[in-house]
């Protein structure tokens, strides 16, 4: 999200690079990748997913969000009070 934040490059776009090498493990600690400290990592823009608007997803994802349940409030089982006999 940072990078997108600050290049703009969406997360499925990015391609990250030190030197020649592209950073492709997710998994991998920077230790495993022989990345340390004031080492120069760059991006890459692949421009695959053109015309995205981010934005738009996180507001979606936002719209997706579920209300937490309530349980049995508002209904009898919550009520001191006795129901009629049927």
């Amino acid at each position: 999200m940072m990078i997108w934040e600050l290049l703009g490059v969406v997360k499925e776009n990015q391609i990250l690079h030190k030197g020649s090498m592209i950073i492709d493990q997710e998994s991998a600690t920077l230790a495993d990748l022989s990345i340390f400290p004031g080492d120069k990592l760059w991006v890459q823009d692949s421009e695959i997913h053109e015309h995205r608007d981010i934005a738009d997803e996180i507001a979606d994802q936002k719209a997706n969000a579920q209300d937490p349940e309530k349980g049995f409030r508002g209904t009898l089982l919550t009520t001191t009070t006795k129901s009629p006999a049927v």
